[in-house]
């Protein structure tokens, strides 16, 4: 009967994904969007410029110290963020925003 549970358990996950692919969500593509992100420093207020898969975890690790470039800067806070389908295109993004950084273009992007 263990099995039958499973088998269950699987039946109503699978509804579930074809309800929401019905409804236009694709979980696969939420679960595997890449996010160009911009951080800013609450210490000297300068900027960082990212691509991850997941926001949350790099945050932490760019408040925890871990990251080389931003540990002495700490605590960072996120003040732009936008979501790709693949790794390539977020960071063809995240190098676009490093090329005008400081300049209006940066200006007029963090300002939305």
């Amino acid at each position: 009967m263990r099995v039958g549970t499973k088998v269950d358990n699987w039946g109503r996950l699978l509804r579930l994904w074809r309800s929401a692919a019905i409804g236009g969500i694709n979980l696969l593509n939420i679960i595997n969007m890449h996010i160009v992100y911009i951080l800013q420093s609450q210490i000297n207020k300068k900027y960082y410029i990212g691509h991850t898969k997941n926001l949350d975890q790099r945050l932490k690790q760019h408040n925890s110290g871990k990251v080389k470039s931003t540990k002495n800067a700490k605590p960072w806070e996120i003040i732009y963020s936008e979501k790709y389908k693949t790794k390539s295109e977020a960071y063809r993004r995240e190098i676009q925003i490093k090329a005008y950084k400081g300049g209006r273009a940066f200006r007029n992007l963090i300002r939305k």
